[in-house]
């Protein structure tokens, strides 16, 4: 069994982004499609600063929907990370990182309480002309973030290449906080039934 459990027996229903409009208004679609850091953007949403509580980090299993991602076989381990992203002691997004157990970088293994975000775009700044960091179109979804029994809410995930003959790193973001929580979906996202919003 999938160390993470879902609230759903089912995967999640991982959707483009780029539909976000049919789904989401205002800031919060806004939010979902941004590409650039996310941990400033929470930061000036909360007005303080954004703190990272580490809460799983090292080798373990993967869902299969991450496994697919990530275009590993079934049963596979993988080295994952699961963090909290808080501002005055509030949680707001819940975020879990996976990647193959073998050819994960030493800087990845150990990023402990360290934004995930900056450092990626750090190494991108420095060398932009060699595309060293290349990301996905993003993807979001309707489900549970898996770890700290922490509620259902919308999430976004994206596959981060971190270089040539390097594995990717598949990066899950979960808005858990109740200021997300009016856009709850009335059914769940298939691809046929459109969400609507009270």
């Amino acid at each position: 069994m999938p160390e993470c459990s879902q609230s759903s027996s089912l995967p999640p229903h991982w959707q483009p982004a780029a539909l976000a409009g049919l789904w989401l208004d205002g800031p919060f679609r806004t939010l979902i499609c941004s590409r650039d850091s996310l941990t400033m953007r929470l930061a000036h949403l909360a007005g303080a600063p954004i703190t990272v509580s580490l809460h799983a980090q090292g080798p373990g299993r993967a869902r299969f929907d991450e496994l697919k991602r990530l275009g590993l076989p079934a049963g596979q381990r993988i080295w994952r990370r699961e963090v909290t992203l808080e501002a005055g002691g509030d949680v707001l997004v819940a975020a879990r990182s996976v990647m193959a157990l073998r050819g994960c970088p030493p800087w990845v293994a150990g990023l402990g309480t360290r934004a995930l975000g900056h450092q990626l775009f750090a190494r991108g700044a420095r060398a932009p002309q060699k595309s060293i960091v290349q990301r996905s179109p993003i993807e979001m979804a309707w489900s549970a973030p898996g770890f700290l029994a922490l509620p259902t809410s919308w999430g976004r995930r994206s596959l981060f290449t971190l270089g040539p003959d390097r594995a990717p790193l598949l990066v899950q973001e979960y808005f858990v906080h109740e200021r997300f929580s009016r856009y709850q979906p009335a059914s769940r996202m298939d691809g046929s039934t459109q969400c609507h919003f009270g």
